[in-house]
């Protein structure tokens, strides 16, 4: 592992540390301690707020379709990707996702699937608070060149979740994929990719920061890509739980111009799946 590696895994670890004794100096004295993950889904804890809770052991089903439209030209990219949360177990929680992916331009439009990520986190309790670590890999099973890396990524992944102040969420994930294999003529992939997380819930609904993935490329001379945006939704309860919700985000990029466009997700939520 690279000293850039090393240093994107220390601060991935490090920073929800600190973040933890800054939230709890700035709220007094630590609430009581949240349930543990072994029973995070039987529990009597609003379904919203684990439906937004990436540290959930709750079965999902999620649907995402977003756009990029490129700022200075009349490129676009739309993307539909798959993304379950299954529970393996008791505070083991596998993220796979599988992306198709349609570009629009002036001289072609072309349609395919992506590559398959997985994402597995080992979850556990600290009081007010989740965290978790585990691996991360990235399977070239992309259609075309251009919709993958023609690269077999592995890495590690750590994530840390703030539960001390009611009907907040307050987090970070992270993660840094690094090629192992794969087709030798396509370039080297060493990317760190990061994501904030911050929800705050209301009776009509929530509101949080933009799940769209902030990266930075240590192969391409720290290439970074930063979304910003804001995701309002809400949390229709019954037997099948329905999180909908929709995104506007703006990506800021050093290289290539900068995107913008609308996020839209529906996830469904099957408490009584993978019942642990």
């Amino acid at each position: 592992m690279s000293n850039r590696q090393l240093v994107s895994f220390a601060v991935m670890l490090i920073s929800p540390l600190l973040a933890s004794n800054v939230l709890a100096d700035a709220h007094g004295s630590p609430e009581p301690q949240v349930q543990p993950a072994a029973s995070t889904h039987k529990s009597s804890v609003n379904v919203a707020e684990q439906a937004t809770d990436p540290s959930a052991v709750l079965t999902q089903l999620g649907f995402f379709y977003w756009t990029d439209n490129e700022k200075d030209t009349d490129q676009s990219t739309e993307t539909f990707l798959f993304q379950p949360v299954l529970p393996l177990s008791k505070n083991n929680v596998l993220r796979p996702a599988l992306p198709v992916v349609q570009t629009n331009g002036l001289f072609s439009n072309e349609t395919g699937i992506g590559d398959l990520f997985l994402l597995d986190i080992f979850l556990f309790q600290t009081t007010n608070a989740t965290w978790g670590i585990g691996p991360v890999a990235s399977l070239p099973v992309a259609s075309k060149d251009e919709f993958g890396t023609g690269k077999t990524s592995i890495g590690p992944a750590a994530m840390y979740m703030y539960k001390g102040v009611p009907k907040n969420l307050f987090g970070i994930l992270g993660y840094n994929e690094t090629s192992v294999g794969g087709d030798s003529d396509r370039d080297d992939v060493n990317v760190f990719s990061f994501q904030p997380i911050w929800v705050t819930h209301f009776n009509w609904g929530y509101i949080g920061w933009t799940d769209q993935v902030a990266s930075i490329d240590w192969e391409n001379d720290n290439e970074y890509s930063i979304p910003v945006g804001l995701r309002f939704g809400k949390v229709f309860k019954g037997k099948t739980p329905l999180n909908l919700a929709i995104q506007p985000y703006y990506t800021f990029n050093d290289v290539d111009d900068d995107v913008y466009g609308i996020k839209i997700s529906a996830t469904f939520i099957k408490p009584g799946w993978l019942n642990w």
